[in-house]
């Protein structure tokens, strides 16, 4: 469950999006659509897409290998972004991936592969199975709230 505070901005951003668009016509509105139909930019995009491709392919038992350079960039992004827990999640914590030369925090280690450490802090209970250390019950303690 995201942070209140932080809920409370999504709902903000939203409604000053929906605030923007509201004077639009129909026309516009699908002119508009057409111009922005293929994703542009912002890397938040991209920690979003992936997250979610996983979320699809775990549960169906197809997995994927998530390009290391992908993996690293996407890691850093999950703990400063304001939509995940993974701030709130890997505080006080060490995540040390198995497979990947990266690592974050201080305090008790977290190990596994980086994409179950980056599952877990995106917030899906289900990754910190594949987890390990003496960090892994403190973030499975996070998750279970």
């Amino acid at each position: 469950m995201l942070h209140r505070a932080i809920r409370g901005r999504i709902i903000h951003i939203n409604q000053v999006n929906v605030d923007e668009l509201a004077s639009l016509s129909t026309e516009q509105l699908l002119d508009r659509l057409r111009a922005h139909l293929r994703p542009q930019g912002a890397p938040a995009g991209l920690l979003d897409v992936t997250i979610h491709h996983q979320d699809i392919r775990r549960p169906l038992g197809m997995p994927h290998q998530i390009p290391a350079e992908r993996l690293h960039r996407i890691l850093d992004d999950s703990l400063r972004s304001p939509e995940l827990p993974g701030w709130h999640l890997a505080r006080g914590v060490r995540l040390t991936p198995t497979d990947l030369d990266w690592s974050h925090g201080s305090g008790p280690e977290i190990t596994g592969p980086a994409e179950a450490v980056l599952m877990a802090v995106a917030g899906r209970r289900s990754a910190v199975e594949e987890l390990a250390g003496p960090g892994q019950p403190v973030l499975a303690s996070r998750l279970a709230r």
